[in-house]
């Protein structure tokens, strides 16, 4: 966890860090591809949610 990202957000610094080094793994990589999983991303939650208004 860098000194950058504590400065920035103390209260979240560590979630925030393993929720990086999840999406960097390899192995989860490997398994979202093998199960076919498609990874989204919060704009695309936004535009479906503004599409159903």
């Amino acid at each position: 966890m860098s000194p950058e990202l504590i400065s920035i957000t103390p209260d979240s610094a560590e979630w925030r860090n393993q929720d990086y080094e999840a999406f960097t793994d390899a192995y989860l990589r490997d398994r979202v591809e093998e199960l076919d999983i498609a990874v989204i991303d919060y704009r695309e939650i936004r535009d479906t949610i503004r599409k159903q208004k």
